[in-house]
C-alpha cells in the first residue's frame, strides 16, 4: 500500500517539477531549452499541467 500511496505522489509531482525546473533554467539566462515536453514517460499531460506547459511554450 505504501509503494501505491509513494508511486501515486511521484506521478502527480514529476509534470510539475519538469516546469519547475524548466522555469529555473529561463530565471537563471539559459535560453537553450526552447520548449518543455507535452508528455512525461510517455503519458500526455493533462489538465493544469498541459495548461501550463502550453503556456510556457507560447514564451
Amino acid at each position: 500500500m505504501a509503494n501505491r500511496v509513494e508511486n501515486l505522489i511521484n506521478d502527480l509531482a514529476r509534470p510539475a517539477n519538469k516546469i519547475a525546473r524548466f522555469i529555473g533554467t529561463e530565471a537563471n539566462g539559459d535560453l537553450t531549452e526552447s520548449t518543455i515536453v507535452q508528455e512525461v514517460e510517455g503519458q500526455l499531460l493533462k489538465g493544469e499541467f498541459l495548461r501550463s506547459a502550453r503556456i510556457i511554450n507560447t514564451r
